[in-house]
């Protein structure tokens, strides 16, 4: 049998191999007119809209309230519902003040010129939710103690991390045990079972 180099010589496989399957193929309009339409909108909804920010800022963050000079953010007095001023190498944003059940002052500031305090109160919940997530996520998952120097031990090292950070919201959820408690019983049972039976000699 005489083949060239375009023409690929076909094995035979044994005669009970199974068939493989056809692969999931896209077609033109879920593959290729929706996503394109779906990019072409949100290109449309961020020029027309924007890039909205909430953020927290420092109480020595410099603005300027009442087109005079700049001072701190901590010597205004702000209303509930907010205060438009004009922020220091960035332009005019709207200003919040908040006391936590520590007694310590916040300040919220946001480009959004026309946001309450209703969903001023929404967003800090959700930062305050994203700020819990990465405390969690770097104190008892270790998510920045990765020593490999490789891309692919690193995605192995955060994956792992993420994946842990699940479990002790899944325990938290369904026994109601902060994941504080949890991580700490984990490694009182693994000191303990080391003192017990010990691996090396000290």
């Amino acid at each position: 049998m005489v083949t060239t180099l375009m023409e690929p010589v076909l094995q035979p496989g044994p005669p009970d191999a199974a068939p493989n399957p056809e692969p999931v193929r896209f077609g033109m309009v879920t593959g290729v007119y929706i996503p394109t339409l779906l990019t072409i909108l949100g290109v449309i909804m961020y020029l027309r809209l924007g890039w909205t920010w909430f953020s927290r800022i420092k109480k020595n963050r410099m603005v300027n309230p009442d087109h005079t000079d700049n001072r701190p953010v901590s010597s205004l007095t702000i209303p509930d519902d907010g205060l438009n001023v004009h922020m220091k190498k960035f332009g005019f944003v709207r200003v919040f003040h908040t006391v936590n059940t520590d007694g310590k002052e916040r300040y919220w500031a946001t480009n959004f010129l026309t946001m309450d305090h209703l969903d001023r109160r929404n967003l800090q919940a959700i930062c305050r939710s994203i700020e819990n997530y990465h405390r969690a996520l770097k104190e008892l998952c270790c998510v920045e103690d990765c020593k490999i120097r490789k891309e692919a031990g690193q995605r192995n090292h955060i994956n792992c991390s993420i994946r842990a950070f699940i479990r002790l919201e899944v325990v938290n959820r369904i026994k109601n045990i902060p994941i504080y408690n949890a991580k700490w019983e984990i490694v009182k049972s693994a000191i303990v079972d080391c003192l017990v039976h010990p691996k090396y000699a000290l």
